[in-house]
């Protein structure tokens, strides 16, 4: 969101939420990032499937021509269903992500403007143990001042050293099970729900919780968790441990078109949520 120069208050915009004012909010945090690094810069999206991480890596991608890693790509497929039934969800996530394949075929070399590629498992030739051998040809990506890496353990710990920026994308569980019924087979789903839902349950709530991401994008919403927030001409300032929210609409709000000390935006500007040590809302001096 972008102040005045004259008045240095934020212009009237319309109500805006969904993915694309969300993905607006993180191109424009990756442009402060890549200002303050000299080389590329890793943006994770992480989540349940069908939360709609895909459709906002595209819309990011696109509008950064950044180079687009989808985790997926490494997701183990070469252990037998007999064998991943046998294991708790905790030990399935483990082995869920070929992360170091991962980090040292794809996003290594890219974050050091170096090509990368890669092969994937082949989804199309399942064995009847529940396997997949892999393709023979290979992925490829060009350096790129960004990289997105969009998908379901993308911020994985072992993972966070090389990343800029990570991003919760969440939505309600009927939510997600419509969009993936909608674009998956039935005899699919009867088999990966029993298999995975498990162990994104237990990735999401003990090992990536919300509190742990940068950014939670949810139901449409997205929310700086965590972080520095980005303002107007590079100016940043550091969330404190205590958020207010007021669901006034903003004309009731005498000074809500001035940049607090603390911020804590929602991006649909109806709200406006601020980091303050009491529950009031103050305006910049």
């Amino acid at each position: 969101m972008q102040r005045d120069s004259g008045t240095g208050q934020f212009p009237a915009r319309p109500p805006t939420s969904g993915p694309e004012a969300t993905a607006d909010a993180i191109v424009a945090e990756a442009r402060h990032l890549i200002a303050q690094r000299d080389g590329p810069i890793l943006i994770a999206l992480d989540g349940g499937s069908g939360s709609g991480k895909s459709t906002l890596a595209h819309l990011i991608t696109g509008t950064l021509d950044a180079a687009l890693v989808q985790s997926d790509d490494f997701i183990t497929s070469d252990i037998p269903d007999a064998e991943w039934y046998a294991r708790t969800p905790s030990a399935r996530v483990a082995d869920a992500l070929d992360w170091q394949r991962l980090r040292t075929e794809a996003l290594e070399p890219l974050l050091t403007w170096k090509s990368a590629k890669w092969q994937t498992y082949d989804f199309e030739a399942a064995r009847p143990d529940g396997t997949y051998p892999m393709r023979t040809d290979f992925v490829e990506r060009e350096p790129r001042s960004v990289i997105v890496l969009d998908g379901l353990f993308s911020t994985r710990p072992e993972l966070s050293d090389l990343i800029d920026l990570s991003v919760l994308v969440d939505a309600p569980v009927e939510t997600r099970h419509k969009r993936l019924s909608a674009r998956e087979e039935p005899s699919f789903l009867a088999r990966w729900y029993p298999l995975w839902s498990p162990v994104e349950r237990w990735y999401l709530e003990h090992l990536r919780p919300a509190s742990s991401f940068d950014l939670v994008v949810r139901d449409g919403v997205a929310i700086w968790e965590r972080g520095a927030v980005p303002l107007q001409g590079g100016e940043r300032v550091q969330p404190e441990s205590t958020m207010t929210c007021s669901t006034l609409p903003l004309p009731a709000l005498p000074d809500c078109h001035k940049a607090p000390p603390n911020p804590h935006w929602l991006l649909d500007p109806r709200i406006l949520c601020l980091h303050l040590p009491s529950p009031v809302v103050r305006s910049a001096t």
